[in-house]
């Protein structure tokens, strides 16, 4: 594959190392502090994880994402001493779970300054391993169509992962919730699914009473699983558990930062 052209977006799900909380922020705050500073580093944010599935989290886990000019930007930062250090600083105090950057290939145009930005918005993260490639780009349209008509749910996007920590055959998604009480609403509503006995495989969702299951990772649900339309039967994506997701908002006192560049 070719080197990524363009802006990528660095993605950072940090666990807080126990007792490490107070510290976490400040010297999170030094490293980013500097790192604004440099040329190629374009808009910062800090979400808090406040709902954790399929299993919850035992310490505090928050996802760092910024924005750069692209890939060339980022290592040339990597390599300013002063921007290291202070993130091996940082560093001591939490565990990373997950480390990408990742560019759009599916949804409206990305605004990293305006994800999730206004007052009571959530924003759900997933990073999966997928599995069957070709059924989860298969199923994963029309899933996504299903999930758009749920109340309250806004935009999705699609990444594809330029680079990273082991990943491979890793996708990630992230759809925005006008509300906690939204997000977790909806999840209700669309994990009430009954399974179901498929007959055939259908060749046309949108006239079968047996649509195809949700997309296949690692962590997927039962092999006997279809789903259908809101009105005859429910499913939403963590239902099946293509992923390791969670449902974050802003960060208390976060400020989505930009460089002068």
């Amino acid at each position: 594959m070719s080197a990524p052209t363009g802006e990528v977006h660095e993605i950072a799900i940090r666990k807080v190392k126990p007792g490490k909380g107070d510290q976490f922020r400040n010297r999170r705050a030094a490293f980013i502090e500097i790192l604004k500073r440099q040329p190629g580093a374009g808009t910062d944010r800090e979400f808090e994880s406040f709902l954790a599935m399929p299993q919850p989290d035992d310490t505090e886990v928050f996802i760092g994402m910024t924005t750069y000019d692209s890939l060339a930007a980022n290592a040339k930062i990597q390599r300013n001493p002063r921007v290291v250090w202070r993130f091996v600083r940082f560093a001591r105090t939490m565990d990373l779970k997950a480390y990408v950057y990742v560019q759009p290939i599916e949804g409206p145009p990305f605004d990293l300054a305006e994800l999730a930005a206004r007052p009571g918005q959530v924003l759900e993260v997933g990073v999966r391993r997928v599995k069957d490639r070709s059924r989860f780009d298969t199923t994963r349209p029309a899933f996504i169509e299903l999930l758009s008509e749920q109340p309250g749910v806004g935009a999705s996007w699609e990444f594809e992962v330029v680079k990273g920590k082991n990943t491979d055959n890793l996708t990630v998604g992230m759809t925005v919730y006008d509300s906690r009480d939204a997000a977790q609403a909806a999840i209700r509503r669309c994990s009430s699914t009954r399974p179901l006995r498929r007959t055939s495989r259908p060749s046309n969702p949108s006239h079968s009473s047996t649509p195809p299951r949700p997309p296949t990772t690692d962590r997927a649900a039962p092999s006997v699983h279809p789903w259908r339309p809101p009105h005859r039967a429910r499913a939403h994506r963590l239902r099946h558990g293509h992923r390791a997701a969670r449902l974050v908002e802003a960060a208390p006192g976060e400020r989505s930062s930009t460089s002068g560049r």
